[in-house]
């Protein structure tokens, strides 16, 4: 029989003195989270206190004495609002959607939707953070330097010089970067509290993304100041919102690889002697450990301790000797659960994480008056044990019954995780899009220029991969527009839709569909393929002789170190046209057609350059800068797309 303890009780006491506290002070939900952080050394003696018999109103005074401050905390002392000077480096930066790094852990979290959300970004990191993967073209970084904060002197603690100082130092970028709004994982750190509440004095949306699932809801995860939460899934929603009513909820899913399953062991996910657990409930999960690997010689057992607390190395020493025990701690969460048959933890997020993998959760959770949440006992998606004995007969039961178990969980699946996988990252991606629109949105007059190199165009969004001038909006025409459906009258391109691979093309053809308003406008301009062609069929002709000498001479002679017959000269000119500046892809008057019309469009209609039925369209070239003009004219095609109005 399991001791009794008083883990959950003091939690929920401690979260009623804190808000309590902040109530009668007028506090914002950060402050919270501080005072919650004294809490974590006062668990032990707590239980040690009421299970000695000590009344609850006394152990009260006790906890209050230690968590709250001597001195009083006012809005004024930790949130003032002087601004500090700040780098030179940051007035360049602006107009951009903010996202703030905790950790390089984090970071690594936040890859997925970095990746897809395809508009100009500027990450916030602490210094701890390590910048060293790839970023795409759109990504800027600024460390968070707080030394340049003056520290409040007098009887202030650390703690509220910290709350101080980062105020001060984000209050002062926000008002210098002039943000379309800010993204957050997690949302427990004080950090992203503050942000929050920044961003909600300075009227821009503050975007929360779900990350893991505590299961005990304490402090650190109740009353989120953000406006919005982007969940994994709706079966969530309502979970969260029961301790967080502020923010607006939606549902994208779940961002990260999900493989097909490759074995069936029994995982083990151990999580830190903290909050509802401690250092015997840890030795309890080890023993557990220990007795499945005997009784279940012929299965693998996986061991993934947590990254911030290991087993000792006796331990670690007695398990290693069981010849199917084997340690998965830095092996990729999703090559452990595509391993992974059972999930077995005490409070972890891996056991409700699990299901997005379909791994069967048998929860062990021996403390006293808690059960995870949600109940998935309840909702025959696995099992809940409260000693070894139980645990046994549930994992007994589970591995009998496997089948029903794995066909629940791929029934419910959707309503905790709306999409897994690159899906549930553009779904995430396109939510922030939505709530945060780009500043470029509110003044385009309907018009978008895609690849838009020098060629500027007033009045219109001019955006390209990488930014030669601050009016150039940054974002990659091979991923999912930062853009709304049905947003523009008019889309252009000249000479760009060739540096894409096929795939890249459909892709960019497709948005540029969904981002028109029914009887809106594609109009393209890019080299003919049935042009090279006729330079290889016809060489003689007037037009493609001089087309040749002139391409040979440009663009190939310094190339080639010996001479080259002039009956060869279309060989070399159209292999460089295919391949030089990027190409990828060179399309036909017909191939073009074939494409817009598999994407939506209808009404492919070819024009000379710089001529076009709408006034808006005309004379958007500039290709003939670049070349001579009857080179450009010769080589380049111009074809326009209408969106239906029945789109």
């Amino acid at each position: 029989m399991s001791k009794k303890d008083f883990y959950i009780e003091f939690y929920d006491m401690v979260d009623e003195v804190i808000h309590e506290y902040l109530d009668s002070h007028g506090l914002p939900s950060y402050v919270g989270t501080i005072l919650f952080e004294v809490s974590y050394q006062l668990k032990s003696r707590y239980n040690n206190l009421r299970s000695d018999g000590m009344p609850l109103t006394q152990v009260i005074e006790m906890v209050k004495e230690a968590i709250l401050p001597e001195f009083e905390i006012t809005r004024k002392l930790i949130m003032p609002q002087d601004c500090i000077p700040l780098s030179d480096a940051l007035s360049h930066i602006g107009n951009r959607l903010a996202v703030y790094v905790y950790n390089t852990r984090q970071l690594k979290y936040l890859m997925p939707f970095i990746e897809t959300v395809n508009r100009p970004l500027v990450l916030l990191c602490e210094k701890s953070v390590d910048i060293e993967m790839d970023m795409p073209e759109y990504v800027e970084a600024i460390d968070l330097d707080y030394s340049i904060v003056p520290e409040q002197t007098g009887n202030v603690n650390m703690s509220v010089n910290r709350m101080r100082s980062f105020y001060m130092l984000m209050n002062s970028i926000f008002s210098v970067l002039k943000v379309e709004g800010v993204v957050l994982l997690e949302g427990c750190h004080f950090q992203e509290q503050i942000i929050g509440e920044i961003a909600r004095e300075h009227h821009f949306p503050s975007i929360l993304l779900q990350q893991g699932w505590p299961s005990v809801m304490h402090t650190m995860f109740r009353r989120f100041p953000y406006s919005h939460f982007i969940t994994w899934g709706g079966g969530f929603n309502n979970l969260w919102r029961q301790y967080n009513p502020a923010p607006e909820y939606c549902a994208a899913g779940y961002p990260y690889p999900v493989k097909s399953k490759r074995a069936d062991a029994i995982s083990f996910f151990l999580q830190a002697p903290l909050f509802i657990s401690d250092d015997v409930y840890f030795d309890m999960v080890v023993d557990l450990i220990a007795e499945t690997a005997k009784k279940y010689a012929n299965r693998t057992i996986l061991i993934r301790e947590h990254p911030e607390f290991r087993m000792n190395i006796s331990q670690k020493k007695n398990l290693s000797e069981f010849s199917n025990v084997r340690f998965v701690t830095d092996v990729a969460l999703s090559d452990v659960f595509a391993s992974s048959c059972v999930v077995v933890s005490h409070f972890s997020s891996s056991l409700i994480e699990g299901i997005a993998h379909g791994c069967i959760p048998l929860v062990f959770d021996p403390t006293t008056a808690s059960r995870y949440t949600p109940d998935v006992e309840a909702l025959g998606l696995g099992c809940i044990s409260t000693n070894s004995v139980d645990f046994f007969r549930k994992l007994d039961i589970i591995l009998s019954e496997n089948s029903t178990y794995v066909g629940n969980i791929q029934v419910s699946k959707r309503h905790w995780y709306n999409a897994v996988g690159l899906d549930a990252a553009k779904s995430q991606a396109k939510s922030v899009n939505h709530i945060a629109q780009p500043f470029v949105m509110s003044n385009h007059a309907g018009k978008l220029n895609l690849g838009c190199g020098r060629n500027i165009m007033p009045g219109w969004i001019n955006a390209d991969l990488t930014a030669h001038v601050p009016e150039v909006f940054t974002m990659d025409a091979t991923r999912s527009f930062p853009f709304p459906d049905n947003s523009f009258d008019y889309v252009f391109s000249e000479h760009m839709f060739e540096h894409l691979d096929l795939c890249g093309q459909q892709n960019m053809m497709r948005e540029c569909h969904r981002v028109l308003r029914p009887g809106g406008i594609l109009r393209l301009a890019m080299p003919n393929f049935d042009f090279l062609i006729d330079l290889v069929n016809n060489p003689d002709s007037e037009i493609n002789r001089r087309y040749l000498d002139w391409s040979y001479r440009m663009f190939i002679q310094n190339k080639v170190g010996y001479e080259i017959d002039r009956n060869d000269y279309p060989v070399f000119v159209v292999n460089n046209f295919m391949h030089d500046w990027g190409h990828k892809f060179i399309h036909s008057t017909n191939s073009l057609k074939s494409m817009a019309l598999s994407c939506g469009f209808c009404n492919g209609e070819r024009f000379p350059i710089g001529a076009s039925s709408y006034l808006e369209l005309q004379g958007c070239e500039r290709h003939q800068n670049e070349i001579p003009e009857w080179a450009n004219n010769l080589e380049t095609f111009v074809m326009e797309f209408l969106k239906s109005n029945n789109n």
